[in-house]
């Protein structure tokens, strides 16, 4: 028995040793990040990453409240993911950032009980309740949606309008799809949906068909730019007259909308505010790769922030730097970021020409 006791208290020691060290040292933290999909947006989240950790750890004069920032690049497959959560493990990250596919929301279930503050780079709606300590610092598919939904009126009972949705057959794209059906389900309209493959490249018979069947309303979630480019493109050579409602985009979009097409797109307060800290952003990010950056680089640098002062406000304590965030706002390089009760935020979004 006093030798069981002996080993129980070498092993207090040991874990005591260990939470002292860890409070000592840098915030460890890693980033989970698709290194085949979109890698403009992977290389833009990481730039704008690693200037957060650059300013942060320039302004922290004690070591431990500074951020050793980690990559960790997957293709998506769960043996990957479980090579990447053993080395979040290994390195006892205190805060991770993940993905930003929707494949990834399910994958990262796996994290589950690690003791780290898990922030989600995806638009899949539901992905911040579905994982132990989690949020999203990120631009949510729901609220795109509700802000194209916004603008297309209900039709009297004796009218026949009509509207299509086209997303991608993806998770994200299904999800999105039924979202919009379920935000303009009461508006009186006959709705229908369109999905496409993911490497779909050629829109111009399902814009024929839009245009000739004279739909009122085309509602276009494409998340790839070059997609939702290739699809608005095809509804204006097909001479589509109805009203065009598309999704924003992640990366910097340099694509000028055809002039006979009717088109209100998405946009986030970082693409229509002039406001301080995104400009200071802007300035930074272009001064350091030579590059303007998107609203994925804003977000990204954002969430280095705002995760290390959840953490550095909350003891180093993962669960409590969770709620640290829970029903409050920033202002960050995206715009105003509010947090809900979930740990989900809003960022400001609008409809523009």
């Amino acid at each position: 028995m006093a030798a069981a006791l002996s080993a129980c208290a070498n092993i207090s020691e040991i874990e005591r040793e260990r939470e002292i060290a860890n409070a000592l040292s840098p915030i460890q933290m890693g980033a989970i990040l698709p290194k085949n999909e979109c890698p403009q947006i992977t290389l833009q989240i990481k730039n704008a990453m690693l200037l957060a950790v650059k300013e942060h750890n320039e302004a922290e004069a004690e070591n431990s409240s500074k951020i050793s920032l980690f990559f960790i690049d997957t293709d998506g497959t769960k043996e990957q993911f479980q090579t990447a959560a053993a080395v979040l493990k290994a390195r006892r990250a205190a805060v991770v950032h993940a993905g930003y596919t929707s494949q990834c929301a399910f994958e990262l279930k796996r994290l589950e009980g690690m003791p780290a503050l898990v922030n989600f780079f995806s638009q899949y709606p539901p992905v911040a309740a579905q994982t132990k300590n989690s949020a999203r610092i990120f631009l949510n598919g729901a609220q795109v949606c509700e802000e194209m939904a916004k603008e297309i009126p209900a039709a009297a009972p004796h009218e026949k309008k009509t509207l299509i949705i086209i997303a991608p057959d993806t998770v994200l794209g299904k999800s999105c799809a039924e979202y919009l059906k379920y935000e303009t389900g009461s508006l009186n309209l006959k709705i229908y949906s369109e999905s496409f493959s993911p490497c779909e490249k050629d829109f111009s018979l399902l814009a024929k068909n839009i245009s000739e069947n004279k739909i009122d309303y085309a509602l276009v979630f494409a998340p790839e730019e070059d997609q939702r480019r290739d699809i608005l493109t095809a509804l204006a050579a097909a001479n589509y007259k109805g009203k065009v409602f598309a999704n924003c985009a992640l990366q910097n979009s340099c694509f000028q909308a055809p002039e006979n097409l009717d088109l209100k797109t998405v946009k986030s307060g970082f693409e229509t505010g002039a406001r301080p800290e995104s400009e200071s952003f802007r300035a930074a990010y272009q001064k350091e790769y030579g590059h303007t950056p998107g609203l994925a680089a804003a977000l990204a640098y954002d969430a280095v922030k705002i995760t290390a002062l959840a953490l550095l406000g909350s003891g180093k304590d993962p669960a409590q730097a969770r709620e640290f965030l829970l029903k409050k706002s920033f202002a960050g390089a995206a715009g105003k970021i509010d947090f809900d009760s979930s740990g989900d935020t809003q960022i400001p979004l609008e409809l523009s020409r």
